[in-house]
This record gives structure tokens, C-alpha cells and sequence, in this order.
């Protein structure tokens, strides 16, 4: 932390009080640069409170412990007990001067209170502040440095300046205007990172600006969202309490704009592990934090949408071992399944179910991963599970009817055709639109010897291109079975 240095106390008392006064706040930076002075503060103003005996070295050093990481409020009110409680004069002159240090800022920003209309006019005076050399040192060099302060390069030795920022910044909060009000505290925080008072308001802003771009993402308007939480992460640091929440909505927001690329770009940032370079092998035995559970999983599902299995299977397998979740389970399950790897599909939609009774889809995968390798016992078995679970689902209400058509057909079976166009039916009841369904009650129809019912279905269902040329097939052959 740089040091900054309050007035000496006395000018008129000669050298050696100047280098005591100034070894002493030396030595206090270094030694409470960091949660310590605050606990200082605390202890000294709870002694002051209950009106406890405190000696005028130990409240002089919590005064200067206080102004050394601008908690001017704090040590302004030690230096006054002192004078006017403990009644030393030799304090006063100190006092008197690291009030007025702080006095102006106050008045400006007391000034917008009283008249928000001379907004501008205030800002203006805060800013040339920046080029009076009375109370603030470096204030005019403070843009330039930016980068060097972001790096922990920065030699310069500044005063005062980051009261200046978080008086603007404060002001433009007043304003809701959240994006210019996050540019000054964050640079109030980047002048003094122990001051925590720069760094709650940097926190508080950042928490704002998050909120109103979540907004535009719950009404699907990704892209103001995203330039939004661009905007907010590029002035935030990397140890702001936001930067890895922010990291993973940013990554999501692009995943649901359908940008997968820029989505994984962010996520590797979020659990920094390069997915691509490691074997599966490598990582099904390590472990992850459960915090990084849904950044892993976002992870996997990017790369399925990419159709890269491998990296996706990879990502699943960090997120399950982050956490179990059924989800990723299943969705690992599919991602097997289209890599045609059935026994781990199985094994992956099987432990989705044991960590989730109820869940419907994969108790449907599954009774399609059967029905793949023609068991349709199997098959029916899971379409019924999952039907029982969400009953309105008619794409397996037209799958299961499929099963018991191909049983029906294998065996002769007009118990399965019957089920079969019951099946069907109740998907129509369901979504009248679904016009595969006429093809399966066509199937059945026929099954059960009902040619010209088979034939209005074949005509119903050709109506959907996927299923015109089969359908056709099926009236011709059925016309011609009935003019033999």
C-alpha cells in the first residue's frame, strides 16, 4: 500500500518531531495495511464509547492508522477526543488541517444534496480538485497511471485522490447512473484497495448494474445484456466478490444467444481448466469445487450444441465430480448415446433416475436407447414410466404406439395394434397437429384388418413431409392388395 502522509503536527517544533511523527505513521501503514487497522478503529471507537481510559499515543495512532487508509470520518473524530475530550493542544493544529483536507469534498458533495440541478457544476469542481496541490498529491496523474495501478506497478505516491473519485462516483450514484458511478469507485478502489468503504460501494454499484442486465436477459435481450455485463466486468477487478459470478452469466447470456464459442471463452476464464488438453482419463478420478458445478456443466453443454463430444462428455464428467446432479447425468447419457456408446448411456440415464425418481426424459431416452437395439419390451416399459410422469408428453405417447406396432407386427399381435392406435389417439388428443400419429393408427388399422381406415390415416399422415413418401407406399401397396 502506498503511504500517505497527514501534516506534521507542529511546524514550530522543530526537526526531530517531524521524523518521529512521520517514522511513527510509516511504521503504522506498513504494520495495520490490511484488516488490522480496522480492527484498531473498532476496538478504539468502543473504548471511546464506554468511555474507557485510552492514552493519548494509542488514540494518536489510531487516528493515523484511520487516515492512512483514507477513513478520514474515523480519524478526524480520534483527533478531536484528543483536543477537546483529552484537552492536547498540540493536536490541533493537525485537526484543524486534516479537516480542512477533507472539508471541500464534502461541501461539493453536501452542495448536490441540496441542489441536484448543479450536478455538472459539481462534477466540474470535484474534478479540478484533481489540480490543486494544497491537500492532493498526483490527483492529474491518476488516468495515465490506471494501468500500472491495475498491474501493482505504480511507483507514484498519491493523496487524497481516491476521495475525490468516490465523491464523483457517489454523486452519479445518486443519479442511477450506475455505469459512470462503477468507473469511479472502481478507481477509488484501485487508489486505495484496503479502504472498504471503496470497495462496499464498488461492490454495491457492480450489484446494481448486474441486476438491470439480468433484466434484459429474462426478456431475451441478450445482446444489451451482454454489452452491459461487458461493461461492468472491464472495471472489476479479478478479487471483486462479483468477477466469478459475472464471469458465468456472461457465459450463459451467450450460450442462450446462441454463441457457444464466446460462451466457452468466459467459462474457461470462470474455472480456468483448459478442457481441450486433458484426457478423460485424467479426470474422472480428480475432484472440483461445487462452486464451479454449473460453470463445468454450461461447459459441456456448449460443446454439445457444438457437436464436439469428447470435450463435452469431458466437461460433464468435471461437473459431476464438482457435484452429482441428475441433469448432468442425463445430458452426459445423450452425448454417449450419439456417439453410439449404449452401455454407458444406459449407465448415465439409469443414475439420472436414481438421483431423480421422476425424471420423465430419461426414462423416454432410455426406452429409445431400447427400442435402438430392438427391445421393444424394454422400450415400452420406459415410455410408460415416462408417460406416467408427464402424461401430456405426445411425442412418447407416438413412440410407445410405434413399439407396440412393431410387436404387433412381429407377433400378429391385434391386442398390440389396438394398443397401438390408442396410443396414437391420445397423442392427437394431445397436439392435433402431430400428423406422424395418423401414420401409426394407420399401421394399426391396418393390423386389424380395417384396409379403407388404414387408408384415410396413410392420406392424413402424408401431409407431413417427413412421412409423404412412406405413407404413399402404404396407400399403393393397400390399393393394391384390394383390387386382386
Amino acid at each position: 500500500m502506498r503511504v500517505q502522509f497527514p501534516p506534521s503536527a507542529h511546524k514550530n517544533k522543530g526537526w526531530f518531531m517531524k521524523y518521529i511523527k512521520i517514522f511513527m505513521l510509516l511504521w503504522i501503514s506498513m504494520l495495520f495495511a490490511n484488516s488490522d487497522i480496522y480492527d484498531l478503529i473498532e476496538k478504539t471507537k468502543v473504548t471511546l464509547e464506554q468511555n474507557q481510559e485510552i492514552s493519548k499515543d494509542k488514540l494518536y495512532q489510531a487516528a493515523i492508522s484511520a487516515y492512512s487508509i483514507e477513513e478520514y470520518k474515523d480519524a478526524n473524530s480520534f483527533l478531536r477526543y484528543l483536543v477537546r475530550k483529552l484537552d492536547n493542544e498540540e493536536y490541533k493544529n493537525d485537526l484543524n488541517l486534516w479537516v480542512k483536507r477533507t472539508k471541500e469534498i464534502e461541501i461539493l458533495t453536501g452542495r448536490y444534496l441540496d441542489d441536484p440541478g448543479e450536478k455538472d457544476n459539481i462534477i466540474f469542481e470535484l474534478e479540478e480538485l484533481r489540480y490543486s496541490y494544497d491537500f492532493y498529491r498526483n490527483c492529474d496523474l491518476v488516468e495515465e497511471t490506471i494501468p500500472d495501478l491495475l498491474a501493482n506497478e505504480n511507483i507514484l505516491e498519491f493523496e487524497n485522490c481516491a476521495y475525490i473519485e468516490y465523491n464523483i462516483g457517489k454523486i452519479h450514484y445518486f443519479e442511477e447512473d450506475y455505469s459512470e458511478a462503477l468507473k469511479y469507485y472502481n478507481l477509488a478502489s484501485l487508489l486505495n484497495p484496503v479502504n472498504r468503504s471503496y470497495a462496499n460501494s464498488l461492490n454495491s454499484v457492480v450489484s446494481k448494474i448486474i441486476k438491470d442486465a439480468d433484466e434484459y436477459c429474462d426478456f431475451k435481450d441478450y445482446g444489451t445484456c451482454i454489452e452491459i455485463y461487458l461493461s461492468a466486468l472491464e472495471n472489476m477487478g479479478e478479487n471483486n466478490s462479483n468477477y466469478q459470478s459475472l464471469l458465468y452469466k456472461i457465459s450463459r447470456a451467450y450460450y442462450y444467444d446462441k454463441e457457444e464459442e464466446r460462451a466457452l471463452k468466459y467459462l474457461k476464464k470462470r474455472v480456468d481448466i483448459d478442457i481441450e488438453t486433458l484426457l478423460l482419463s485424467n479426470i474422472e478420478d480428480e475432484y472440483f469445487d461445487e462452486k464451479d458445478f454449473k460453470a463445468l456443466y454450461l461447459m459441456g453443454e456448449c460443446y454439445r450444441k457444438l457437436g464436439d463430444p469428447d470435450n463435452a462428455i469431458k466437461s460433464y464428467t468435471c461437473a459431476l465430480n464438482a457435484k452429482e446432479d441428475a441433469k448432468a447425468y442425463y445430458k452426459r447419457g445423450t452425448v454417449y448415446f450419439s456417439i453410439e456408446n449404449y452401455d454407458k448411456a444406459a449407465f448415465n440415464y439409469e443414475e439420472a433416475i436414481y438421483l431423480k425418481e421422476n425424471y420423465h426424459q430419461a426414462y423416454e431416452s432410455l426406452g429409445i436407447l431400447f427400442k435402438s437395439q430392438n427391445d421393444d419390451d424394454s422400450a415400452i416399459e420406459n415410455f410408460k414410466l415416462a408417460l406416467e410422469y408427464d402424461p401430456r408428453n405426445y411425442g412418447c405417447w407416438f413412440r410407445l404406439s410405434n413399439a407396440y406396432n412393431d410387436i404387433g407386427d412381429k407377433y400378429n399381435d391385434k391386442t398390440m395394434y389396438q394398443l397401438a392406435k390408442e396410443c396414437a389417439e391420445e397423442c392427437l388428443m394431445i397436439k392435433r397437429s402431430y400428423l406422424a400419429a395418423y401414420f401409426e393408427i394407420g399401421r394399426a388399422e391396418y393390423g386389424l384388418g380395417r384396409k379403407f381406415a388404414a387408408i384415410t390415416n396413410f392420406e392424413k399422415a402424408r401431409n407431413d413431409s417427413q412421412y409423404r413418401k412412406i405413407a404413399d407406399s402404404e396407400i399403393k401397396n393397400i390399393q393394391k392388395e384390394l383390387s386382386e
